[in-house]
């Protein structure tokens, strides 16, 4: 009836734009989404083969149900890809390669004039006095 091709037409929409954010982020993705889009399919290959209608409507509600998991998933994978978890212990400040730049710079470098971006003309007009 009208209850099943609606769920059919969302089920199928649902494996669409999980199918499209896989393969369009395909490095990304991890086997878990590409799984539960799987099992989407095949269970709307098996709701297509003339099943009693109720059990036609759980396996399109099922799919549309595991698709949109694909989705988000998906989703969830592209966005922590290349950010890796922020409790790796790491020093995501910066402070860690500011004290060692501070130990590994010497002295010398502060009393130099310092750089300016127009070029080295400029370097004179910011110079520190000869007798400060």
């Amino acid at each position: 009836g009208v209850i099943a091709a609606g769920a059919l037409l969302c089920a199928r929409g649902s494996a669409a734009a999980a199918d499209d954010v896989i393969a369009t982020h395909r490095a990304a993705v991890g086997c878990e989404a590409r799984t539960l889009l799987a099992e989407a399919r095949r269970l709307l290959g098996t709701a297509a083969t003339g099943a009693a209608p109720r059990a036609h409507l759980a396996a399109l509600v099922t799919a549309d149900t595991l698709a949109r998991r694909a989705r988000e998933r998906a989703e969830q994978d592209v966005r922590l890809y290349g950010h890796p978890v922020a409790d790796t212990g790491a020093d995501l400040t910066g402070r860690g390669g500011a004290v060692l730049g501070g130990i590994l710079l010497d002295g010398a470098a502060a009393q130099d004039t310092p750089a300016a971006f127009g070029g080295p003309r400029t370097r004179a007009r910011r110079a520190v006095p000869p007798d400060a």
